[in-house]
């Protein structure tokens, strides 16, 4: 093999490497053992919260009383 194509083909098995090791970590658990579930508007909120019980805590995006459409993100 000559010597460029090797080194093109060390560099890809290096960055192979590198991008399996990347996937590798495992996720931060919650200090109480509950599920985070995101929701955007209250009905949602609502519905994760009647389905996960005490095993989920619920963040809603959006409060009560703000219109979806009119939100902005900051």
């Amino acid at each position: 093999m000559p010597r460029p194509a090797s080194a093109v083909l060390s560099a890809f098995v290096l960055l192979v490497i590198a991008v399996v090791a990347a996937c590798g970590s495992e996720p931060d658990e919650p200090a109480d053992g509950k599920i985070t579930v995101v929701t955007t508007t209250y009905p949602l909120t609502f519905m994760a919260r009647r389905i996960g019980g005490n095993r989920v805590s619920v963040v809603q995006l959006i409060k009560s009383g703000v219109e979806a459409h009119d939100f902005e993100p900051v």
